[in-house]
């Protein structure tokens, strides 16, 4: 058949919802017109999924105390990780907060220790 790739463009665009708009003039003669499909008015918008935001490191800092806890959170209270950072070790800032300064994902140490840490 000559239209069937036409016909199946109009019974899928009904049955996606979808509204056919021409995308060029109309053609002279017997040559088939050429269609778009566009969403209808009413169809839900599709929304791209964006990653999430990757920190940008704020500084480099070195440690100037024997050994520093790393906490879960920027508060004395917070669960100690059992995890240290070591007198010359260098680490990045990603984060600074009411002198704590943020080293990972649910990582802060206290940025008294750091030299070169928050301000």
């Amino acid at each position: 058949m000559k239209y069937t790739p036409l016909i199946l463009l109009v019974f899928s665009s009904i049955a996606c919802n979808l509204t056919l708009y021409p995308v060029t003039p109309a053609p002279a003669g017997n040559a088939p017109q050429v269609m778009e499909a566009k969403p209808a008015g009413n169809a839900p918008q599709v929304m791209e999924a964006k990653p999430a935001a990757v920190p940008t490191p704020i500084r480099s800092a070195t440690v100037n105390t024997h050994a520093l806890h790393i906490r879960v959170d920027s508060t004395y209270h917070s669960n100690a990780l059992n995890k240290y950072l070591y007198q010359g070790q260098t680490i990045t800032v990603l984060e600074c907060k009411s002198g704590w300064a943020r080293v990972g994902k649910d990582q802060w140490v206290r940025s008294f220790f750091l030299d070169g840490g928050c301000p």
